[in-house]
């Protein structure tokens, strides 16, 4: 996993369950307004693999990129470790 060359704004929100789900909001001053919101699957995780990638490419591109973990995927609040298994 690695940060960003530029600042993302981090976000929670809870599930229907109570559960929270994680995300970033990498902003690009260029965007006018469009967003892409990056879905990494169930146990593809937001700040791992290509995903740094695509973003990075998204906001140079002009857009803002969303990107979270799923709720029940077992990745912690630190984004690396399996913490919440329940």
């Amino acid at each position: 996993m690695y940060s960003l060359p530029m600042p993302e704004i981090p976000f929670e929100i809870a599930s229907s369950e109570g559960l929270p789900i994680r995300g970033r909001l990498a902003v690009s001053p260029r965007s006018n307004g469009r967003a892409v919101v990056c879905i990494p699957g169930f146990k593809g995780f937001a700040r791992w693999g290509f995903w740094p990638d695509v973003v990075l490419r998204l906001v140079r591109a002009g857009y803002h990129a969303v990107r979270f973990d799923f709720s029940h995927s077992g990745i912690g609040e630190d984004g690396q470790s399996f913490t919440e298994t329940s």
